[in-house]
């Protein structure tokens, strides 16, 4: 049986508007930010998104069975606006913060919340939060959450691990850029969402849009050899998250 799974990636945050403007080390040093206006709006348009409606199957949204989300604040708001209609369809319907979908990175902007504070920030919105995966300490970057090939690769089998047991066959999961490069070698654009089934041997295929416009990528699946045997200063430069990609797509990397 395979699993159709929505992925979407957060709005802008406001950790992105001075990352684009090139102000990196400013950007980094916003903890767990919040959505931007924009993002706001980004993620209250992904409600008619063709494939998130299409997998909904209808305004009641019995499509989808289970919705996973990284517990950072960015991808709650997002979840929690995006999927408005989903989560008010049926009573009794939350979203599972899944810190195994943290986002890569030891940097504050990567880094999320305690518990008791994202308690505290959705304190209206608790009742559609589902913390039963949560554990005290899952924000702190180290163990298995620090930002290492190794290490993500392990987090990302894990999710898949953990996907496959569900007994649900169609999910939405909401998350982030490197995060979902690793996982699915793909990029995202804020609030963009892809379709792909996961199937029982624990590989993706994409279900729609079959052809990624990723410009980090675009040549994993054309030109995998190029990379991986690639001179050590361009291995060394990779994000952890690109480097787990490559092993994740069969690459022999030395790291």
């Amino acid at each position: 049986m395979i699993k159709s799974v929505c992925f979407i990636r957060h709005g802008q945050a406001m950790h992105n508007i001075p990352y684009e403007q090139g102000k990196r080390d400013e950007a980094i040093k916003i903890l767990d930010p919040e959505l931007s206006d924009l993002g706001t709006e980004q993620a209250k348009s992904v409600q008619t998104d063709p494939l998130l409606l299409e997998a909904m199957g209808g305004e009641d949204g019995n499509g989808i069975e289970l919705v996973v989300v990284s517990p950072l604040r960015r991808t709650i708001q997002t979840a929690l606006l995006a999927l408005e209609k989903w989560l008010a369809g049926k009573e009794g319907r939350k979203l599972v913060l899944m810190p195994d979908l943290q986002e890569t990175g030891e940097v504050p902007c990567d880094t999320g919340s305690p518990i008791d504070k994202i308690k505290d920030i959705f304190k209206e919105q608790l009742h559609l939060l589902d913390f039963s995966a949560m554990y005290d300490g899952w924000e702190r970057k180290e163990g298995v959450n620090l930002d290492t090939a190794k290490t993500i690769q392990a987090r990302l089998g894990r999710f898949e691990l953990w996907l496959k047991g569900r007994p649900e066959h169609s999910a939405v999961v909401v998350a982030h850029h490197n995060l979902l490069l690793g996982l699915l070698r793909v990029s995202f654009r804020n609030c963009e969402v892809r379709r792909l089934g996961l199937k029982g041997d624990g590989t993706w295929h994409a279900i729609k849009p079959h052809v990624t416009t990723s410009d980090e990528v675009s040549n994993l699946n054309t030109q995998p050899e190029f990379i991986s045997h690639g001179p050590p200063s361009l291995v060394a430069g990779m994000r952890p998250s690109i480097r787990a990609a490559l092993l994740r797509g069969g690459c022999a990397l030395v790291l």
